[in-house]
């Protein structure tokens, strides 16, 4: 018979206690370094709240190209089409539509809040159809010419200049 000592099931050292349910998420998620997600939500929902303050957060999600999706549904007093109204004023570079629940057939407020990139291209066409901005996009290429068209002829130039320089032996 083996005389060794059997092994402790349980650790003897200790161990602080588990933390509330709902702490950890919490301090993760809602904590000191917010996530996209998070921050989307956070200015949907302020927008929303600004007109409806009973208005609900219904869904979040992403697109295969990597657009946020969000559903708000407005409350018993207010319209889905004061949220939309206000979600187009907050975002103005955002698609917004009214959109029906498939579960309860509700309308919903849906925003779809495009990527960088694409905001940058929405935020860029949307610049270039003002007048003010094309005629200073305008004289900007325009200064940009000339100023091409001016170092080519200096170039020019001080080419020609060295070319007639030549010493003879």
């Amino acid at each position: 018979m083996d005389s060794s000592p059997a092994v402790p099931t349980v650790d003897a050292r200790s161990r602080p206690p588990p933390l509330p349910r709902g702490v950890c998420f919490a301090r993760c998620m809602g904590g000191d370094n917010p996530t996209l997600a998070d921050t989307v939500v956070k200015n949907v929902l302020g927008a929303c709240r600004n007109v409806d303050n009973s208005c609900k957060l219904m869904t979040m999600t992403n697109d295969s190209s990597g657009n946020s999706i969000v559903r708000v549904r407005a409350g018993d007093v207010h319209s889905v089409a004061s949220l939309q109204r206000a979600l187009c004023d907050a975002l103005p570079l955002s698609e917004t539509t009214v959109s029906e629940s498939w579960l309860d057939g509700a309308l919903e407020a849906e925003v779809k809040i495009f990527t960088v990139g694409k905001e940058r291209e929405l935020a860029r066409s949307k610049i270039t159809k003002s007048r003010l901005m094309s005629y200073s996009l305008l004289i900007a290429w325009a200064c940009l010419l000339i100023g091409l068209g001016e170092w080519a002829a200096a170039v020019r130039a001080a080419r020609a200049r060295l070319l007639q320089t030549k010493d003879e032996l």
